[in-house]
C-alpha cells in the first residue's frame, strides 16, 4: 500500500463571481432557469424542493422554470434508490398537478454540458434521512461540475462538496432549505 500525500482530493475551483448575473436577473425580475441534475431518489430532496417551489410560485416571489435531469431507478440499477419505489413517479405527478409549464422532466442524459450552459442557478435540494440503508449524499460530484462551468449552485447544508466549494454570496449558497436562501 502506498499513501499519495501530493494528491488533491478534490479539483481546486476558483470561488468566481457567478451570483452577481444571477443576482441582476432575479432584480430585474427575469424569469430564473433552475436545474436540478441528479436521480430522482428521496434524499436528493426533489420532492420537498417541489412543495417549495409551489409556495413561491403561490407568492410570486420569483419567475423561474426548473429543469430536471435525471432519472430514479430505471437508469440507476446499480445504485440504490431509497424505500420508495415510486418516488420519481409521486415526483413527476406532483410536478405536473402544482406547476405544470414550470417544470421539465429532461430525463436521463449521458451529457449534461448544454443542460449547465442553459441555467442560471443549479439547485442541490438534498436531506438526510435517518433510517434509510443510504441515508445521505456521499459527496456531490455534480456541484463541482457546475461551478467549473460558471454556474451558481444553491444547496443544502446535507450536501458535502458545497462545504468545500461554495462560497455564500459569490458562487452560490448553502442553506437548511433551498427556498431559505431565496
Amino acid at each position: 500500500v502506498k499513501i499519495a500525500t501530493d494528491v488533491f482530493y478534490a479539483p481546486v475551483i476558483p470561488a468566481r463571481q457567478t451570483v452577481a448575473r444571477l443576482l441582476q436577473k432575479y432584480q430585474s425580475q427575469e424569469k430564473i432557469q433552475l436545474l436540478y441534475v441528479g436521480r430522482i431518489i428521496p434524499y436528493k430532496g426533489l420532492l420537498p424542493f417541489l412543495y417549495e417551489l409551489v409556495e413561491l410560485k403561490m407568492r410570486q416571489a420569483v419567475q423561474f422554470h426548473l429543469t430536471i435531469v435525471g432519472g430514479g431507478r430505471k437508469h440507476n440499477f446499480s445504485q440504490y434508490a431509497g424505500r420508495e419505489e415510486k418516488y420519481e413517479e409521486k415526483c413527476r405527478d406532483f410536478a405536473q398537478k402544482h406547476l405544470g409549464n414550470l417544470c421539465t422532466f429532461a430525463g436521463y442524459q449521458k451529457n449534461v454540458d448544454a443542460f449547465l450552459r442553459q441555467a442560471d442557478m443549479m439547485v442541490m435540494p438534498n436531506l438526510i434521512i435517518a433510517n434509510d440503508i443510504v441515508p445521505a449524499e456521499a459527496w456531490g460530484r455534480v456541484l463541482p461540475e457546475a461551478l467549473m462551468c460558471d454556474l451558481p449552485v444553491i444547496a443544502t447544508t446535507a450536501v458535502p462538496s458545497a462545504h468545500e466549494y461554495i462560497k455564500n454570496g459569490v458562487n452560490g449558497w448553502i442553506a437548511p432549505r433551498l427556498t431559505a436562501a431565496v
